[in-house]
């Protein structure tokens, strides 16, 4: 029995190895884009309901200091959440109402799984692959993402997102399945909250 615990933990250490470098490949791709633009079909599937809240929308994230993300929701309710570096705002397209969201800043911060800064909320912990796909799982490191227990980021064979799950154990599941995803010029009006 025990020759089979160190075995697999001889194993799991290997791959570990094998594909510890897809994390530095992945932020090494990532770092050098100035803004990130996301495209996105989002699903939660909140505790104790039978059926996702599904949503599209888009995300834009700055990826230099000082880190900014914007997700604009389209369907099936229009709104923008904003991180702007300092604050976090909610504005509601349809009654046009803007709400600055206290406490929330640091936590926005970390559920940006998509930046160069990635490490310093989440800790990687394996990677694996299969049929064409990197699977890496993430733990968080950080109290700023208390909510959550791990992420699981997919990336195609050439290191692009293509979903992502967050399990949160107080809260449900969110998938994101990444439509598309691009580097974009910096455009600071983007960070507008209209």
């Amino acid at each position: 029995m025990r020759f089979k615990y160190k075995y697999m933990l001889a194993v799991i250490f290997t791959v570990s190895l094998a594909f510890g470098g897809i994390v530095d490949k992945f932020l090494n791709k990532i770092k050098h884009m100035e803004l990130i633009k996301i495209s996105f079909q989002q699903k939660f599937y909140p505790i104790g309901y039978a059926k996702p809240i599904t949503s599209y929308g888009e995300a834009y994230i700055q990826n230099k200091s000082p880190f900014k993300i914007k997700l604009v929701y389209e369907k099936p309710n229009k709104f923008v959440i904003l991180y702007n570096g300092k604050n976090t705002i909610l504005y509601n397209k349809s009654s046009n109402y803007t709400y600055d969201v206290k406490g929330k800043n640091e936590e926005i911060k970390g559920i940006s799984i998509l930046n160069k800064d990635i490490t310093t909320v989440f800790r990687p912990i394996l990677t694996s692959y299969q049929n064409g796909y990197y699977d890496i799982l993430f733990i968080p490191k950080s109290k700023i993402v208390k909510d959550v227990s791990y992420v699981i980021l997919r990336l195609t064979r050439n290191l692009t997102p293509e979903s992502f799950y967050v399990y949160m154990p107080q809260k449900g599941v969110l998938y994101i399945k990444v439509l598309s995803f691009s580097s974009e010029k910096n455009n600071e009006d983007l960070f507008n909250i209209k």
